[in-house]
């Protein structure tokens, strides 16, 4: 039995570990793109602006509009883009899930007949019944 977190570690011989962290950073890319995935499909889309901007970075806010989606022809083409993002991920990094357009606030407050709940706060709550549930 271990009485710490040193000893088990201490426990575990190099292979193990990596298994390990390899096992968790699977877990962390998947459930961020399925995050992702949910929160894009909810975006309300009147020109498509709002639906293209969001993004994934690891370690990063971005500041600015993300311009570089805008050109996305298909969610297909988007998400690739934000699985390509997370090939350099380690170990302790945090996934960030953005979008900059100025009135992203608003969409997520329900200011949209088509997402009148929003979309993050929601997809959030349907992932965590669905793993926790």
């Amino acid at each position: 039995m271990f009485h710490n977190l040193r000893e088990f570690n201490l426990a575990l011989n190099g292979e193990t570990k990596v298994r390990i962290i390899e096992k968790f950073k699977l877990k962390q890319k998947l459930l961020a793109l399925k995050l992702f995935e949910k929160i894009v499909l909810k975006t309300p889309v009147d020109t498509g602006r709002a639906r293209n901007a969001w993004e994934i970075t690891i370690n990063v806010i971005p500041e600015d509009e993300n311009a570089l989606l805008s050109d996305a022809e298909s969610f297909e083409d988007l998400e690739f883009g934000q699985m390509e993002s997370l090939e350099d991920l380690k170990f302790g990094q945090i996934i960030v899930i953005s979008n900059n357009v100025p009135y992203i606030q608003y969409l997520e407050n329900g200011h949209s007949k088509q997402a009148p709940k929003g979309m993050v706060a929601l997809s959030i709550q349907s992932l965590k019944d669905r793993t926790l549930g």
